[in-house]
């Protein structure tokens, strides 16, 4: 897997000090799911964080995290990246919609939009909801 970059677009509610602590985040929270542990990527996410669109049912912290470690930690090819991102904040939330994807040894195998909700607590960034919004999707079945 190569390192690649998140194209972050922004509107004017979003301050330039702000925009460089989510693109830094977001750069790690993706390094995380692809290379981290699960006790790195729960630091990472809101204890009241949820997660829907990636499987039938709305996913808590602790099966987010599982979701993940399953799919992606020691797994080189496997890997998840966020191509394009739109930033918006309102008063207390950081949000970004765009780009999804999941590779499975090196092939796409899910993809689709996603709308990621941010929040500071205690001078940290953690992600409080993932809504995924697949247009392809390998089966599970396969």
């Amino acid at each position: 897997m190569t390192e690649q970059d998140i194209i972050l677009d922004f509107d004017n509610s979003v301050g330039t000090e702000d925009r460089f602590a989510i693109r830094r985040f977001m750069n790690l929270f993706i390094e995380t799911v692809n290379n981290g542990t699960r006790e790195e990527l729960e630091e990472l996410l809101s204890d009241s964080i949820t997660a829907d669109g990636f499987s039938e049912f709305t996913l808590q912290k602790s099966q987010i995290s599982e979701m993940f470690y399953k799919k992606f930690y020691g797994r080189r090819h496997n890997y998840i990246n966020m191509p394009k991102l739109k930033l918006t904040s309102s008063k207390f939330l950081f949000h970004l919609n765009g780009s999804y994807e999941e590779y499975q040894e090196g092939i796409l195998s899910a993809a689709g939009s996603l709308d990621l909700s941010v929040a500071r607590q205690n001078e940290k960034f953690c992600v409080v909801s993932l809504k995924f919004y697949p247009r392809m999707r390998l089966s599970d079945d396969v």
